[in-house]
Formats: structure tokens, C-alpha cells, sequence
């Protein structure tokens, strides 16, 4: 898949706004002082800090996942997710099987364009590694989920439900395998191999930039009322 499938220039989505009412500033929040109404923005990595002061806020700087090498989102700059999403088809293209850890949406999707593409052909061995009976998630209709668990094995999936992938290391008798620890819902473990692991769970809010205050501890993500604003706050 070329990268003009995923990759996509910001400055032409906003071409036709003028520069006199807009700018885009592309960069990374790392900081937001909410009682003096900034947002610093690192520009690039060796520019400074630029201060951008805002009457109305609106924060939208979504997640990333867990596993900070994993392109299911933004991977830092532009040509880092560029290297992160050519170093996956890389290990992809040389691997023989491949372990899909996490049957969220995400990971059934993903699984299914791995079967669609090589499993149902016989050119890789594919497996989905799910916490629940049926892959997705609980909330979505078990009919659905039937749908989904039917359609991997159409395409030659192999489906391991009620386990999760808790670890895995490279093999140390130089084969060039993955071990991997596969641990049930009642405890017992046991062990997979593999060419390639692809974790496909959790997300991480990039939240880090706001003040602790505005923060929830457990989860990291922004605390916002019925309102959808920060607490305490009427312009953000």
C-alpha cells in the first residue's frame, strides 16, 4: 500500500482559508498554562517553545498506542510514523506467521487484512489473540462478534479466545522465533511461537502537556463535565 493511502498534506486540507483568519502550526503541544491562556507548541525538535495564547481552547490531541513503535496512530513526526508503518511492512513481508495480540477493533481488522492478503492463500499463518470468547468488544451485539470470529475463520484466522498475550522474547537457541506467553482467563499459561508479534491494545491519551489538575490520575485522560468542558474552566 503506498503511503498516499494513509499519509495525507495537512496544508491543502485548509488551502482555501486566509492567512489573515487562520494558521496552521504544524507541532507537538508540551505545554498549556489554562489561567493565563497558552499553549506552548514545539515547533520542531530543536526550535523553542512558542507560546500561542487562545480566547477558546479546544483540545483534540487524541492517543497513541501503548506500544510507542506501533503506527495505529501517529508515531511522533511524520517521517518517524513513515518509518514506523515501512519497518511493520517490512517484518510483515518476512515473517511466515504472525501473532495479532488484541481483538479489539483494531485487531480484528487488522487480523482480517492479514488473512484476506496472505492466510487464505496458504502463505502465512495468522492468529488473533482475544481476553473474551468472541473477538471485539463487549459492547457490540455477540451477533456481530459470531459475524466477526465466522468471517477470520473464512479467511483462515485461527481465533484464541479468553487468553492474553503477556509477554513474549525473541528465541535464545538462534531460530529467529518468537516465544510467546499466552495467559488464560483462569490463570494457566502457555506458550506460542511465532515469527512476528503485533500488539494490537491499549491507548494512551497525549494528555501530558495539560496540568496535573486537569488530568485524571487513573486514566490520564482530560476531565470534562456534561458540557464537554474542563472543569472549572469556561473556554476550554
Amino acid at each position: 500500500m503506498g503511503e498516499d493511502k494513509y499519509l495525507f498534506p495537512l496544508a491543502d486540507s485548509f488551502a482555501s482559508y486566509t492567512h489573515k483568519n487562520f494558521e496552521l502550526v504544524i507541532g507537538a503541544a508540551e505545554a498549556l498554562d489554562p489561567e493565563r491562556n497558552i499553549v506552548g507548541v514545539r515547533v520542531g525538535e530543536d526550535e523553542e517553545l512558542r507560546e500561542i495564547g487562545y480566547h477558546t481552547l479546544v483540545i483534540a490531541t487524541g492517543s497513541r498506542a501503548r506500544d510507542d513503535g506501533m503506527p495505529w496512530k501517529e508515531v511522533g513526526t511524520t517521517a518517524q510514523t513513515r518509518a514506523a508503518v515501512e519497518g511493520l511492512q517490512a517484518k510483515i513481508r518476512d515473517a511466515r506467521s504472525i501473532v495479532v495480540a488484541g481483538a479489539g477493533v483494531t485487531g480484528v481488522e487488522f487480523a482480517g487484512e492479514l488473512g484476506a492478503t496472505f492466510a487464505k492463500t496458504g502463505l502465512k499463518d495468522i492468529t488473533l489473540v482475544g481476553s473474551e470468547a468472541l473477538p471485539l468488544e463487549k459492547r457490540i451485539k455477540n451477533s456481530v462478534r459470531e459475524t466477526a470470529r465466522s468471517e477470520l475463520e473464512s479467511l483462515r484466522v485461527k481465533y484464541i479466545g479468553e487468553a492474553k498475550v503477556t509477554s513474549w522474547t525473541k528465541d535464545d537457541k538462534g531460530k529467529g522465533k518468537t516465544i510467546i506467553t499466552l495467559t488464560r482467563s483462569g490463570g494457566a499459561t502457555e506458550t506460542l511461537t511465532a515469527d512476528l508479534v503485533v500488539p494490537a491494545y491499549g491507548l494512551v491519551p497525549n494528555s501530558s502537556f495539560a496540568p496535573e489538575t486537569m488530568r485524571d490520575i487513573a486514566s490520564g485522560y482530560l476531565k470534562q463535565g456534561s458540557d464537554l468542558r474542563a472543569p472549572g474552566y469556561k473556554n476550554g
